[in-house]
């Protein structure tokens, strides 16, 4: 007779306490207690899609989230990670950042506006045009609002660094590339002209800052807000 199959090792993301993935889909919520159970990528695309279960009712589809929990083999649904905490975090990817946007975490913007205002950012001359303009800057310069409006998504992206997105009135968005650090954070109301963020200090050597406006998920000139009273870096 054969003996039991062995063990599945390896195909789960680790056996510890901590689990880092994008939310793919809420399977269930229940409105009163929160307790939530939904399908989770991890990091480590070799690693199958799991389920997360707990009182996750903050947590929403496209986010990025670490858990700090616990496995758990359900006799029915099976193998399960029980969320203790959850820490959302910025997405680091084009299609990320899309549904991010989309989730309904910040207002007004849902998929098709989502997917206009991501389209071709930061595009190499290689793949078609930069719909924005890099400005050299002087290491350590301050970044400053273009605008009146709130701050949209605020984390890392690529080989940019961190990625700021600010929603204005009228249907604009800009979106400002190459910090060293975000002084702002989701859902923050900035003013034109306030400071938003820091550039690399770079030894002397000058940084760059890439800038895109966009109304209505459509590239626009940027000029006109880089040229207005308040300018987009300070020395």
């Amino acid at each position: 007779a054969r003996g039991a199959a062995p063990p599945q090792t390896g195909l789960f993301p680790g056996e510890g306490f901590e689990l880092t993935g994008a939310v793919e889909r809420i399977r269930f919520r229940a409105e009163d207690t929160g307790y939530t159970v939904l399908l989770l990528q991890p990091d480590n695309p070799d690693s199958p899609r799991v389920a997360v279960v707990g009182h996750l009712s903050a947590i929403r589809e496209g986010e990025r989230v670490r858990f700090e929990g616990r496995w758990k083999e359900h006799p029915r649904f099976g193998r399960q990670f029980h969320a203790e905490r959850a820490s959302p975090l910025p997405p680091t990817t084009v299609e990320g950042i899309e549904k991010y946007l989309a989730s309904g975490i910040v207002k007004n913007i849902g998929p098709a506006l989502a997917r206009r205002i991501v389209a071709r950012f930061g595009e190499d001359a290689e793949s078609g045009p930069r719909l924005g303009v890099s400005i050299e800057t002087p290491g350590g310069a301050r970044v400053v609002a273009p605008g009146d409006g709130a701050i949209a998504f605020a984390g890392p992206f690529r080989s940019y660094g961190q990625l700021l997105i600010i929603e204005h009135e009228g249907g604009y968005h800009s979106l400002l590339a190459g910090f060293a650090r975000i002084d702002a954070k989701v859902g923050q109301r900035v003013l034109a002209g306030e400071p938003v963020g820091v550039m690399a200090a770079g030894g002397g050597a000058a940084s760059v800052l890439y800038v895109e406006i966009r109304r209505g998920g459509q590239p626009v000139d940027p000029a006109p807000w880089l040229l207005s009273d308040n300018r987009e870096v300070n020395g």
